[in-house]
């Protein structure tokens, strides 16, 4: 990945209000650590919520091997 002033400001910006939040009592610890996390790891597979972050295009759904309700699981991980 390339150097990019613009993106290390913005997660600078973002990672500032997420402290400020956490001083002020509006987040707790757990909630910023949840939100932080990169990835979440789903028994059958790991959802990769950063990707398109770190990437520049978000992650896709190998389905091989995979039940259909563990893809629609995977699919609705992704959107939240």
């Amino acid at each position: 990945m390339t150097f990019n002033r613009d993106r290390l400001r913005c997660v600078k910006t973002m990672l500032e209000e997420i402290l400020s939040q956490v001083q002020e009592g509006k987040q707790s610890v757990s909630e910023v650590r949840e939100k932080l996390a990169t990835y979440e790891n789903l028994g059958f597979a790991k959802v990769d919520h950063h990707r398109k972050n770190r990437q520049g295009f978000p992650e896709v759904i190998y389905g091989e091997g995979k039940t259909k309700e563990q893809i629609l699981s995977i699919g609705i991980y992704h959107r939240n």
